[in-house]
């Protein structure tokens, strides 16, 4: 079916529930920022949460890495929740349903700062992402003035089950192989 700016992508079978907060597919082909945009220049807000069971965090900064499923309207705060997955993800059949558990990314010997944008991608929230100095790994540090820094090693590790209330902490370096 045919779109228009006025359903913000939504199929236009599913209109009318939108008005009772319903979940409403939004149409395939779609992108993130079609719809964002379609909302705003509607007067609404809106905002990003996971599709899926898992979660997990929505990183606004990156909406091209994502793809719209679903969203449920929020009449009295003029508002609409989008649903989304990651872009390498297919949409789950339902709100909510079920999916795989992806796994912890290795950070170890990237940058920070690809680092920490994969973790808020992969779905770990901002304050849970921290990043510790190798040599004093008492408190976190800020990971701005170090994103040139290599990730020497995290916890959890690599290859083990995502959970998105878990706390991914980045042991960093300037060089690894000269604090190991």
């Amino acid at each position: 079916m045919a779109c228009t700016a006025d359903d913000h992508g939504l199929d236009s079978d599913a209109k009318t529930g939108s008005q009772s907060g319903e979940n409403i597919q939004i149409s395939e082909n779609k992108k993130l920022i079609e719809v964002m945009k379609e909302i705003a220049d509607s007067g609404k807000g809106f905002s990003l949460k996971d599709a899926t069971n898992l979660g997990r965090y929505i990183y606004h900064g990156q909406v091209s890495e994502y793809l719209p499923c679903f969203a449920k309207e929020a009449p009295k705060l003029q508002a609409v929740d989008l649903y989304v997955v990651r872009a390498t993800e297919k949409c789950p059949p339902t709100l909510g349903a079920k999916v795989a558990v992806p796994t912890v990314p290795d950070f170890t010997g990237q940058r920070l700062e690809n680092s920490m944008l994969t973790a808020l991608l992969t779905g770990y929230r901002p304050d849970h992402a921290l990043v510790f100095k190798v040599n004093d790994d008492s408190s976190p540090v800020s990971p701005e003035p170090l994103a040139k820094w290599q990730v020497c090693r995290q916890d959890p590790k690599a290859h083990t089950k995502f959970d998105a209330l878990d706390h991914m902490n980045l042991y960093v370096a300037e060089d690894c192989h000269q604090n190991s």
